[in-house]
């Protein structure tokens, strides 16, 4: 499945500030890793889509996942809130999105 650059951008745009071309390549060759053509079939598009927002506002973070707890401004200090579902996909818009495409796909019995 060829997703790009310029795809990931174009459909949210929100993400353009990112100026590491590089960096913003491999996390989209991540996604696609991380995204079957065979299960998402007719979303998979959209799925390497929204993994690689998840993956890149996470990145925008800057390891940051919880919400600002506590900022002082002599002496400047700044805490964060820690969260249980730091990193997980409930944590961006875009990974809440990529689990409801998930949950359209049909799900495959369990064989053992």
């Amino acid at each position: 499945m060829s997703v790009t650059r310029q795809d990931v951008m174009t459909r949210l745009p929100e993400l353009s500030d990112i100026e590491d071309s590089a960096y913003v390549d491999t996390v989209i060759e991540t996604a696609k890793r991380q995204v079957s053509q065979k299960r998402w079939g007719k979303f998979a598009r959209d799925g390497i889509i929204l993994l690689s927002g998840h993956l890149l506002e996470l990145g925008k973070r800057n390891g940051h996942a919880g919400a600002v707890k506590l900022t002082k401004v002599d002496e400047l200090q700044r805490s964060y809130a820690v969260s249980d579902n730091a990193g997980s996909l409930n944590s961006t818009s875009y990974g809440m999105e990529y689990q409801r495409l998930l949950k359209l796909l049909p799900t495959r019995p369990l064989v053992c």
